[in-house]
């Protein structure tokens, strides 16, 4: 890894820690609601959990990609000696490295939650798991549609539309017998359904990825 790369790193890193501290404070607080046996105050605890992971990552895309388009960033930093496989590869670290640290700590926070208030069942660490890994999907197919699209505009339009098919996910995933039948159990059961759910979503990140880097390794010049 290039100097200039670790340097576009650092600085995407540093430029957003305070606000996505803000955002991880108030995931951490939406963990505190969903230790209640209320359930208007659980309910509101999972709606801020989940706008939160969705905030964190959107704020992350458009401050990292899309503004540095429309402030004129991107023409400076490709005049700079660096490729545009460089310059893909510091911004999904960069990405990555924020966004993957906020959800993997809200990630074990809701598993606490599930395994040690008795008034969630254990049953719903699957559904909670795959629910999770959508989006981190959605993180990645956002952040990879920025940087090969290059426009706002674009960029928007897939934000909304994953926006409104996560809580389509929600319902479809909940209609599977295989996982709806143990969300209200004790018992936290990896069958196949389960398996395969996780591993397809495992799969999209790393597709989708390899895509990125595939498509930006062939540009010759900024659009």
């Amino acid at each position: 890894m290039s100097r200039i790369t670790k340097t576009l790193i650092l600085k995407d890193i540093k430029l957003n820690l305070s606000p996505i501290i803000l955002y991880l404070l108030l995931g951490i607080f939406s963990l505190w609601l969903l230790t209640s046996s209320q359930l208007g105050v659980f309910n509101t605890g999972a709606v801020i959990l989940i706008s939160m992971v969705i905030i964190s990552g959107i704020h992350m895309i458009t401050t990292t990609v899309t503004t540095e388009r429309n402030d004129q960033v991107l023409p400076f930093v490709m005049s700079l000696p660096i490729s545009f496989v460089q310059y893909t590869h510091a911004k999904i670290c960069a990405n990555f490295a924020v966004f993957l640290s906020f959800w993997l700590i809200l990630l074990v926070g809701l598993m606490w939650v599930i395994f040690g208030q008795p008034q969630v069942p254990d049953g719903m660490a699957i559904f909670t798991l795959i629910l999770m890994l959508e989006m981190l999907v959605m993180f990645t197919l956002l952040l990879s549609v920025a940087l090969v699209s290059e426009s706002q505009n674009i960029t928007v339009v897939v934000m909304s539309i994953t926006n409104i098919g996560l809580s389509l996910f929600m319902f479809w995933l909940s209609g599977f017998e295989a996982i709806n039948s143990f969300m209200q159990t004790e018992q936290v059961v990896w069958n196949s359904t389960a398996i395969t759910f996780v591993a397809v979503e495992l799969l999209l990140v790393v597709v989708l990825l390899a895509l990125t880097y595939l498509i930006q390794a062939r540009k010759k010049d900024f659009i």
